[in-house]
């Protein structure tokens, strides 16, 4: 056999092994937190003893109180509370966010719209009295 062949049969023996060696019976570990007005899931699929759940949701959850335009006191119920006002001072994350999404919005044939809130807020979503308004009351906002 030549040095190519011999060389190439190594590197596949070794990679079989390798792969062989790991331990297929490892579950999935997930965890679970409602934030951001919905249920969040974690999954990890592999064995890592250093991931901390804990950690993780409590950077989901701050990130929920700095961005989240229900919460009172947060960065963009300022910004919404002062339209037309004076400017907020807001974290370099929420302005990130809002830009992304004002360029989304504008993306060709795009379906998000960052401007949603007026119709949130009419149709009551995520609130106890959440409702299907008329059509007339949809088109005026």
């Amino acid at each position: 056999m030549n040095r190519r062949k011999t060389f190439f049969l190594l590197l596949i023996v070794i990679t079989v092994l390798l792969f062989s060696c790991r331990n297929s019976k490892i579950k999935p570990h997930s965890e679970t937190h409602f934030a951001l007005g919905t249920v969040c899931s974690i999954t990890l699929y592999e064995n890592n003893r250093d991931f901390d759940f804990s950690e993780a949701f409590k950077i989901i959850d701050e990130i929920e109180d700095r961005m989240s335009p229900v919460i009172t006191g947060s960065e963009i119920d300022k910004i919404n509370s002062n339209t037309g006002i004076h400017a907020v001072r807001i974290s370099d994350d929420t302005y990130l966010v809002i830009k992304k999404g004002i360029e989304y919005s504008k993306l060709k044939d795009s379906k998000f719209d960052i401007t949603i809130g007026p119709l949130v807020t009419l149709w009551g979503i995520g609130t106890e009295h959440q409702n299907i308004p008329d059509s007339t009351a949809i088109e005026s906002v």
